[in-house]
């Protein structure tokens, strides 16, 4: 949650998940992948996605 509210605060509200993810592989931070083929997978990023998602 420190990225997320450090990228707040150098950008407004308007921050997304890869914004998150290149701020933290940039201070050296691993990430790894999985394949979600053959599962239900959706891009939210505003409430209005959230609903249609239905989570």
């Amino acid at each position: 949650f420190q990225a997320l509210h450090e990228l707040v605060l150098q950008n407004g509200i308007d921050v997304e998940m890869s914004d998150v993810i290149r701020y933290l592989i940039r201070r050296g931070h691993l990430f790894n992948a999985c394949d979600v083929s053959g599962c239900f997978w959706m891009d939210v990023d505003t409430e209005e996605e959230l609903k249609l998602a239905g989570i």
